[in-house]
């Protein structure tokens, strides 16, 4: 039986997501499921594979597409597909809609759009209800992944259509798959948890109007949100960011391993053991937040300074969305740009509510 051990101590989770950590990813035992969903033979990808001179090629190679004088230069298609999606949920107005849908077709457009210079028209076909062959493929191999994790055996039973290209195609798929969904649902949850506290509602709505980006009695045309704007909408950010805290879309984390006898802090542990870092418990730990249980927007803000420990040189973190280290997110200052406009976006033209069906059975935290 595999050993595996379960980290949420913000010093040993810096240890291990750190860029001095000698703690390899579970690429053999975990990630590597996912490579032959993005390429025919199962190449590997630079989130599947191990740190060697491949990878830390493709990392350099991609970082200057993420940043920020490229990042902005991508803003105006954040906002375009947003008024695509403004302009379609206003033919709807209080009719239901399934807004987590909604917000995955706005982030694999922006994606496409921005990192690949693709309308794949998923929010322009929502319209209508229309079957978006792009969006209906990451469904379909997310669904895969997920059975291949709940039965090792089906990985010999069947295979995907192949990709074309050698490593090339496995390095675009998981730029999508890696950005599509967790963007997504990022702003599904946040427009969740805003619209069900009216008080923090409130306050973003006072952050909108106070920019002029949402009509008021005063001024009944907002003016067109910018890229600056971004950096000034620091309640309607940390409101996203205690949503992300609450309820993170990577709420299992991730999974390292060692390499060989490592020592955690007071632990020693055995080689080939399986360290696992839970975002969702870390996010959440009465430990290591006070009252985790509460959407208070400074709360994840807050937890993102570092935790002073004159004794220790990490300088340990208990929020960490986009992981840490060598290893973190490359693409997250494209998430953060969607994903912060299109909920000001949003907010900023309409008020969400659940719909009868559900409300019942909704507890908000």
């Amino acid at each position: 039986m595999r050993l595996a051990v379960v980290v949420t101590d913000p010093y040993l989770v810096a240890e291990v997501l750190g860029k001095d950590t000698e703690i390899e990813k579970s690429i053999e035992g975990v990630y590597s499921k996912f490579n032959v969903l993005l390429h025919a033979h199962g190449k590997p990808n630079i989130f599947t594979s191990h740190i060697d001179d491949y990878w830390k090629l493709v990392r350099k190679g991609v970082a200057p597409a993420f940043s920020p004088k490229n990042i902005r230069k991508g803003f105006g298609h954040v906002v375009q597909v947003n008024r695509q999606l403004i302009s379609i949920l206003e033919e709807k107005r209080g009719a239901p809609v399934d807004l987590d849908n909604a917000t995955l077709r706005v982030t694999l457009d922006v994606i496409g759009r921005v990192g690949f210079g693709k309308d794949f028209g998923a929010t322009r076909d929502l319209s209508d209800g229309r079957t978006n062959v792009a969006l209906d493929m990451m469904a379909a191999g997310r669904d895969e992944g997920i059975k291949r994790f709940s039965n090792p055996l089906r990985q010999y039973m069947q295979f995907l259509p192949p990709l074309p290209d050698d490593r090339i195609a496995a390095e675009i798929g998981v730029f999508f798959t890696g950005g599509f969904e967790t963007t997504g649902h990022t702003i599904a949850w946040a427009l969740f948890m805003i619209s069900m506290h009216e008080e923090v509602e409130a306050k973003v709505l006072a952050e909108l109007a106070f920019l002029e980006l949402m009509p008021t009695p005063e001024q009944p045309t907002p003016r067109a949100m910018e890229y600056d704007d971004i950096a000034k909408l620091t309640y309607t950010t940390n409101a996203i960011k205690e949503s992300m805290r609450m309820l993170p879309v990577l709420a299992d984390g991730t999974n390292r391993t060692t390499v060989r006898d490592t020592r955690l802090g007071p632990h020693l542990i055995p080689k080939g053991t399986m360290v696992w870092v839970p975002l969702k418990a870390t996010f959440n730990s009465p430990h290591l937040w006070d009252r985790p249980d509460q959407y208070i927007p400074v709360t994840a803000e807050a937890g993102k300074q570092s935790m002073p420990d004159a004794s220790s040189e990490a300088r340990a973190k208990r929020f960490l969305p986009f992981s840490a280290g060598t290893r973190d997110c490359v693409g997250q200052s494209l998430a953060r740009m969607n994903y912060t406009t299109t909920v000001a976006m949003l907010l900023a033209h309409f008020k969400f509510q659940l719909t009868p069906e559900v409300t019942p059975h909704i507890k908000p935290p």
